[in-house]
């Protein structure tokens, strides 16, 4: 899915404050949902978790979490701790250091998340209050916290967002019902609470997708919620209120598909007497193998098992061949058989927005927004495979060392005397040589063929660079020509890729901070090796300024591979990066062989090292398929 998944998860169990009972359930709810949230099989979300900390440091991580978003992103935000409510009835969350007497300086009010809420960019947020706001409770069962609030007019100014953005409040109870943690605070092992425990349980398992199109979406989820607490809670009733919400938030995976019905004319022409007609069922059903609906591949998977054992065998060889296109993400469901229905699903519709005040209804048939991260097909066209080969052919002719020391990468002679022979370890060739096995290798890489690409991307992508620093620099001395035809080579092999690999406009931010301080950090650390001197007093920067060209690269691939929305293009560049900067580390080698320069040698490492560290510190949650 298009945009960045992030999950807030606040708990709160221990309190300064004597007249608030110490909760048993939130360290385990904060653990528990976060696991789930953050599986990358699952919720696929990047989650952060804050416990039992103050009123300020909570205002601000929320504040923090819905500022500087994309209209794309998907935004979760989950509270677990006390509710209570102000003489006027206005509802707070109660943290480490709240004094019931003192809500307004010393808790976090819901019209301060309210507030944060409209005033995001993001389209999709999702907020979860397992916090209780008074009433009777059966016996037995521990009581989260006192008082009476109404929810949903805490929010009520979420009704004023537009621009197509969409907000669901999710409570654990109702405005006269207590929420309860499945224990006594005097038991033993803590547990989550009934209503954290479901909504975990649900997406883990992936029981709450009850229309079996491997998505749990929310009002699935709050449906499955609801049925399970009533089992062990039958007078709490979690509650759903949707403000200027269309369709359905896509919570996480569920793994558990129910194949569609193929179309009947479909089904006719498998049986047909012409085995023409069957041959053409089967390059169907080999794209829809391989399509966005996974509901359709897996109906295409067991139509194509079927016509393995077809009379023809031209049209059981290609269903044969067909099948071994299967993408990886679909074996678990084909070795452990979906449910099945005997009628294919209702077509699902946009949920009607609720009126202002009236809570959603129960699920019914959410809708689906289609994964837009998966190319349509894991085999690269041979036109490119034919490029990628004879472009790295003539880049290996065009690189060729020679005698040794009988050719010139670059030379400085008349500035200052620096010079670099061609040789079998030299950027350059190490390039073209990587750029030529993945062309022979990428057509039968399957699910790895986007790793590849991006790798044959940075090669190109090194070269080019090395071209424009040497001809520009006026570096190129006797090999002007030879220059100018290997930039001719990479400019349309990195066409090519770019065409085949189809990047969506560059997104700069947000990016993970962690990764960009690190990239950020190894763009400077590689820019300090450029200015070291050598033992002979010169640095590269003064043989030419375009020295620094190559930190300025490094940190642009790497930051566009950290703040990329779309897992495939993560992937991508995430390789193109990599390669990019392990190339520059085999270039920063004859610093130490030929300039005697330890200090240049180190930093030149450490510098592309960082920069690696943070783009896979950043890393993609599954290769694509």
């Amino acid at each position: 899915m298009a945009g960045s998944r992030e999950a807030l998860v606040i708990a709160n169990a221990d309190y300064a404050n004597p007249g608030l009972s110490r909760l048993m359930a939130p360290a385990r709810d904060a653990a528990a949902l976060a696991g789930v949230l953050g599986d990358p099989e699952v919720g696929g979300f990047d989650v952060t978790v804050l416990e039992n900390e103050s009123a300020q440091t909570i205002r601000f991580a929320v504040e923090d979490f819905f500022s500087d978003r994309s209209p794309e992103d998907l935004l979760l935000l989950h509270f677990s701790c006390h509710g209570l409510k102000n003489a006027a009835g206005e509802l707070f969350l109660a943290v480490a250091d709240t004094q019931p007497t003192r809500l307004a300086s010393t808790a976090v009010p819901a019209d301060f998340v309210n507030r944060q809420m409209a005033d995001s960019r993001a389209q999709r947020i999702a907020l979860f209050l397992d916090c209780c706001y008074g009433g009777a409770f059966p016996r037995g069962l521990v009581v989260r916290a006192a008082g009476e609030a109404q929810v949903r007019d805490a929010f009520a100014g979420q009704d004023g967002v537009g621009g197509g953005r969409g907000r669901v409040v999710v409570t654990a109870s109702s405005a006269m019902e207590y929420a309860f943690e499945d224990g006594r605070l005097a038991s033993g092992t803590p547990k989550p609470s009934v209503f954290t425990s479901a909504v975990v349980d649900g997406l883990k398992s992936g029981d709450a997708d009850k229309d079996g199109d491997g998505w749990v979406g929310l009002t699935e989820l709050v449906g499955y919620v609801t049925d399970q607490v009533h089992r062990k809670t039958p007078n709490q009733n979690p509650q759903m209120w949707t403000f200027g919400s269309q369709g359905e938030l896509l919570i996480a995976r569920s793994h558990r598909l129910t194949p569609t019905t193929l179309a009947p004319e479909l089904l006719e022409a498998m049986t047909s007497p012409l085995s023409a007609a069957r041959f053409g069922v089967v390059d169907y059903l080999r794209d829809c193998l391989t399509g966005h609906d996974q509901r359709i591949a897996l109906a295409a998977h067991a139509a194509l098992t079927q016509m393995t054992t077809d009379d023809s065998r031209k049209v059981s060889e290609a269903a044969q061949q067909a099948l071994t296109e299967t993408p990886p993400t679909l074996l678990p469901l084909i070795q452990r058989p979906p449910a099945t229905t005997s009628a294919p699903p209702e077509p699902k519709e946009h949920s009607p927005e609720p009126a202002s005040g009236q809570v959603a209804p129960p699920p019914t048939t959410p809708a689906v927004q289609a994964p837009t991260a998966a190319p349509t097909s894991t085999s690269v066209p041979w036109w490119v495979v034919g490029v990628l080969v004879v472009g790295g052919l003539l880049l290996v002719v065009v690189n060729w060392p020679g005698v040794a020391e009988s050719r010139r990468v670059w030379s400085d002679d008349s500035n200052t005397g620096w010079r670099t022979f061609r040789s079998w370890s030299d950027p350059e060739m190490v390039a073209s040589v990587v750029v030529l096995g993945v062309g022979l290798f990428v057509r039968w890489a399957g699910r790895w063929s986007l790793v590849l690409l991006g790798i044959a991307l940075g090669c190109t992508g090194s070269i080019g660079e090395d071209g424009v620093l040497i001809l520009a620099g006026g570096l190129a001395d006797e090999e002007t020509a030879e220059w100018l035809v290997a930039g001719l080579i990479v400019f349309v092999m990195t066409v090519v890729l770019l065409v085949v690999l189809k990047p969506p406009r560059p997104v700069l931010r947000p990016v993970h901070l962690q990764s960009m301080a690190m990239i950020v950090a190894g763009g400077i650390v590689l820019v300090i090796s450029a200015t070291i001197k050598h033992s002979d007093g010169i640095n590269f920067v003064t043989v030419t300024k375009l020295a620094l060209l190559e930190p300025v690269v490094t940190v642009a691939l790497g930051w566009l591979a950290i703040a990329a929305t779309n897992l495939r293009t993560r992937v991508w560049l995430t390789a193109t990066t990599i390669t990019y900067a392990v190339i520059s580390m085999v270039a920063v080698v004859p610093a130490l062989t030929e300039g005697d320069s330890v200090s240049v040698l180190l930093t030149g490492l450490l510098g592309n090292l960082l920069v690696i560290a943070g783009v896979a510190n950043r890393r993609p949650d599954s290769l694509p398929t």
